[in-house]
């Protein structure tokens, strides 16, 4: 049995839990109230599929589509822990959030095969950690708001696509063929350590590459990373890791790298 473990944000929830049974002629609706406080991490995990909206009233709503009759729902301190047999299937979970201007900390984490995706103008004036482990998928649609972000994503295809952040400064570490998409700017650093075959392209949209006045690369084990090199980039290669810059007068001054570490310029 795999645990999932919802924390989320101190004064913003209060959980109305709707679920129903899958078969569409009986849904058997059952519903949970509980009020949620003092949360600020998320552990989301066996192949559920999260997406947070923003609500219209000072309701946060969690619903789920599917084979929900298995789940069950423990209440214990902070957490809110849900429990899920291997064979459960469950579609979509969707958290509704009275407002997306947060005041806290967050830290979200996401693992066997989960899929989770924040809306658009999701806004945090604290920091944000987001981990991808097994498969998982972190996305979000539009702009992402916080001071700083940091991106963990490890684990053959854990997956981590965001259109457009903008955070102060952008911490990311890559390992284990993890895949990592990045739009948007982080005006003061962004700092990138890529191992192990992981990918990361920071130019996938050319009219919105991450933008920022300095790169501070530690590459190595293939990792393969596209950056806009416009701006400084510092940092060191080894390992057999590859570099790809778009046209935009690099600086590449501070760049260490041994032989056999590729850069080269990708129109």
């Amino acid at each position: 049995m795999e645990k999932l473990r919802f924390s989320l944000l101190s004064g913003l929830l209060f959980a109305l839990v709707a679920f129903s049974s899958c078969k569409k002629d009986d849904p058997k609706p059952h519903s949970l109230t509980k009020e949620l406080s003092a949360f600020s991490k998320v552990i989301i995990g066996q192949d559920l599929n999260v997406e947070f909206r923003i609500g219209s009233d000072s309701r946060a709503e969690l619903r789920g589509f599917g084979n929900l009759e298995e789940v069950t729902f423990l209440y214990n301190d902070d957490q809110l822990t849900i429990s899920t047999p291997e064979k459960t299937s469950i579609s979509q979970l969707t958290i509704y959030l009275y407002t997306n201007n947060v005041n806290e900390k967050i830290e979200l984490e996401a693992k066997s095969q989960a899929k989770v995706r924040f809306p658009d103008g999701f806004t945090t004036y604290e920091d944000i950690k987001l981990i991808a482990k097994d498969q998982a998928e972190v996305s979000s649609h539009g702009v992402f708001a916080s001071r700083n972000i940091s991106i963990y994503g490890s684990g053959t295809g854990s997956k981590i696509f965001m259109d457009n952040i903008i955070p102060q400064t952008t911490t990311i570490d890559l390992k284990g063929q993890a895949i990592c998409n990045l739009n948007g700017r982080s005006p003061k650093k962004v700092q990138v350590k890529a191992a192990g075959s992981s990918s990361l392209n920071m130019v996938e949209n050319p009219f919105q590459p991450l933008a920022s006045e300095h790169y501070e690369l530690d590459l190595s084990d293939g990792a393969k990373v596209w950056v806009n090199a416009s701006v400084k980039i510092s940092g060191k290669m080894t390992g057999g890791a590859e570099l790809f810059y778009k046209p935009l007068n690099p600086d590449f001054s501070g760049l260490e790298r041994e032989d056999g570490n590729r850069v080269e310029e990708k129109h």
